[in-house]
């Protein structure tokens, strides 16, 4: 894929934008994903002013789409990548570019894994936090809660997980429903994935109900454990591409 990298001088909300580099899509162009979250901004003059939208939005946009013939501009929280990414439909005259994530990890000391898709990294606190303030801590990294939806995301976790590294966070949680435990990109967990819940128990945690899970390493397996949203001490963030 061409990198093309976009030099952006304009003024958007006050600040110059980011600079930011971004693959060209080549094999999603001229279609469109059908998602709600779609971000549209009409009479967009360029490609590069849509970038520079994506770059302005940069906890948001992972991918950005422009409409030649329209001038409209899309941006979207998701890759097409995603093993979950909702479906898309023809539509004449889209590029497609994505952000480059693997430049972005190797700036931050992320483990990586081209295999995976993704890149993480290991965090911790001395107080308990909640799940909003370690989402925005992840988002500095331009990263979120790590999603380990697919063998090869697992397995390259535990190959690299250290055994100094506690409970860590993940993107992962039962929050919307009670026992309906989904990825955060709303992704299933498949049969293959073991979880300890432990809701039903008494109030071992200090917390109304444990919806937020933590992977833990036993034996060489992976475990997905409840435990509270609101005082989450260690996590994973992740940037997958």
């Amino acid at each position: 894929m061409n990198i093309i990298y976009l030099v952006l001088h304009l003024l958007l909300t006050g600040t110059a934008a980011e600079v930011r580099d971004f693959a060209s899509q080549v094999h999603y162009e001229n279609v469109i994903p059908r998602d709600p979250g779609l971000m549209v901004f009409s009479n967009s003059p360029s490609r590069v002013f849509c970038g520079a939208l994506c770059s302005t939005y940069k906890t948001f946009c992972k991918t950005f789409l422009y409409d030649q013939v329209t001038k409209h501009c899309f941006l979207w929280d998701k890759t097409f990548e995603d093993s979950c990414a909702t479906d898309i439909m023809p539509s004449t005259g889209i590029q497609a570019y994505g952000f480059n994530f693997i430049g972005s990890c190797t700036q931050q000391g992320f483990y990586i894994s081209y295999d995976g898709r993704m890149c993480f990294k290991y965090f911790y606190s001395s107080t308990p936090l909640p799940k909003e303030t370690v989402l925005a801590n992840c988002q500095q990294y331009g990263a979120e809660l790590l999603l380990l939806d697919t063998p090869q995301r697992r397995n390259y976790f535990l190959q690299t997980r250290t055994q100094s590294e506690a409970n860590g966070h993940v993107g992962l949680s039962d929050i919307k429903e009670e026992g309906a435990v989904v990825w955060d990109n709303g992704c299933p967990l498949d049969g293959n994935t073991t979880m300890n819940m432990f809701d039903n128990e008494d109030d071992r945690y200090g917390c109304p109900a444990a919806n937020c899970m933590a992977a833990v390493s036993q034996t060489g397996t992976l475990i997905f454990e409840d435990f509270c949203c609101d005082s989450i001490k260690h996590w994973y963030c992740a940037i997958h591409f």
